[in-house]
């Protein structure tokens, strides 16, 4: 009976990904008398079943023995050369927007170090350490556009080899940490943080949250609570860079109760500890802005978090998050062949992976998604991305445990070659779809830097929005980039 539904399930989703396909190809389009307009629909729908598969595949029994540990290096070097590759071309392109404002302005001038950490920005964010990491890159590199975006791809590669070595240390698996470590990535959400310098905070943020991840389970020290007293230490630095990491302590658990370490005397103080650590600085952040301050909702003059609704709350939660996840494509950059055949092959991967699973631990399942919706919570008034993808960088840290259950599902296939091909597969078609993304935001940065030069030299600037494709143009940061036209 399973097998019969999982038939029919799989059968529903190839023909929603056949139509996605065509949507990309066509564009809006119509079948008899039903139009195909919004992907957003077909890519939920898809979504849905993918999760009821996903379901399915806890029901089963285990595939055969994972391989021994092995082929560590080899894998871990071969991730990273891949996710490398594909953001070299984008790696000269200029700044954007307030890129200029957070470089322009970045220091290690003692005095105003010392006055981030008890001033509130006036963006609503509170990134002290994130704002001393800009004044150490800004002193090795100045302004230069090359040596900013070759630091923010350094990062994002110290973040894939950490999550590599998070797994590995967890579950003891080489193809696991390989999958988890490449499919995030390659993942198309990270053409934005890769592309804007201002999202530097969610790399150092996640790179400080691993790397305390990384502390508490790797094999056991003789001191525990030093472990865990550092671990802290970091936690408390990657709050300090972005909001998000909040939910580290939750990633923690889930990661912890999925590979059965809640019981290490240093997880358990790490979580204690924790629980002290954020409330600390919460109620720091509390009292600077004497709110939860973040972004404004426009309508109410309010904090844009404490304007929720419940409605969207769900929809952002149970719909939206799983969609991006598995569908991080920007709609409104002109598709085509490429991108058609790229949903197809991915689209392919994921129902065979799915189809052929030996059998995922319902636990293990459950404590990852679990920490993948807790951690959106953070940022979840912002959790709503469109079909610009545009925004899709909240994801950067709430994705590590998603990509975590993914290396499961891809080393659970039996035999290992179908299981290797499904990743090529998944692998390529997500790399198509990344590159898709940069292509916007490539072109997002040349236009930027065409702008700021007619500015600097006096000849007509654009007075609307539509000079930078689907961005906000220069309603931050025109002035800076001037001035740095003009000092060159």
């Amino acid at each position: 009976m399973e097998r019969v539904a999982a038939r029919i399930l799989v059968a529903g989703a190839a023909c929603v990904a056949v139509l996605l396909s065509l949507r990309a190809l066509e564009g809006p389009f119509q079948v008899w008398r039903v139009g195909v307009r919004s992907p957003l629909t077909l890519e939920t729908v898809f979504t849905m079943i993918a999760a009821a598969l996903l379901l399915l595949a806890c029901r089963r029994r285990p595939g055969l023995a994972q391989p021994p540990r092995s082929a560590d290096l080899p894998l871990l070097l071969l991730a990273l050369a891949l996710t490398a590759l594909a953001f070299l071309p984008n790696i000269r392109d200029p700044f954007l927007s307030d890129d200029y404002i957070l470089v322009g302005h970045a220091t290690l001038d003692p005095h105003t170090v010392a006055s981030s950490f008890v001033t509130p920005g006036g963006d609503g964010a509170f990134r002290p350490i994130g704002s001393i990491w800009y004044g150490l890159v800004h002193a090795l590199v100045g302004a230069r556009f090359f040596p900013w975006h070759f630091s923010i791809l350094a990062l994002h590669l110290l973040n894939c080899a950490l999550l590599f070595a998070v797994v590995r240390v967890l579950w003891g698996n080489a193809p696991v940490s390989f999958t988890s470590a490449l499919l995030f990535g390659l993942h198309g959400t990270r053409a934005q943080v890769l592309a804007w310098a201002s999202d530097n905070f969610d790399l150092l943020a996640c790179a400080l949250s691993l790397t305390a991840a990384w502390l508490l389970f790797r094999p056991a020290a003789r001191r525990a609570w030093l472990s865990a007293a550092f671990a802290l230490v970091l936690l408390a630095m990657a709050i300090l860079c972005k909001e998000s990491a909040y939910a580290i302590p939750v990633i923690v658990f889930c990661l912890a109760a999925a590979a059965g370490r809640l019981h290490d005397r240093r997880v358990r103080l790490f979580l204690a500890g924790s629980v002290v650590v954020c409330a600390a600085l919460f109620a720091w952040r509390w009292s600077l802005f004497h709110g939860p301050g973040g972004y404004l909702d426009p309508s109410t003059g309010r904090p844009a978090i404490l304007s929720l609704h419940l409605l969207s709350t769900l929809k952002a939660l149970c719909l939206r998050l799983w969609t991006i996840l598995l569908f991080p494509l920007n709609w409104t950059e002109p598709t085509g062949g490429w991108v058609a055949a790229a949903l197809l092959l991915g689209c392919g991967a994921v129902l065979f992976l799915l189809w052929s699973s030996g059998g995922l631990r319902p636990w293990l399942v459950l404590s990852m998604l679990a920490a993948t919706v807790c951690a959106m919570v953070p940022v979840l008034h912002l959790a709503l991305v469109g079909e610009s993808a545009l925004g899709s960088r909240i994801y950067y840290i709430p994705a590590l445990p998603f990509f975590v259950l993914a290396g499961h599902v891809v080393a659970s296939v039996t035999p290992r070659k179908r299981a290797v091909l499904a990743l090529a597969a998944l692998a390529l078609g997500t790399v198509i779809v990344l590159e898709h993304n940069l292509r916007f935001w490539h072109r997002a940065a040349l236009v930027a830097d065409q702008v700021c030069d007619d500015a600097a030299h006096g000849r007509p600037v654009p007075a609307n929005s539509d000079a930078l494709p689907g961005l906000l143009s220069f309603g931050n940061g025109l002035k800076e980039c001037v001035e740095l036209k003009r000092e060159k």
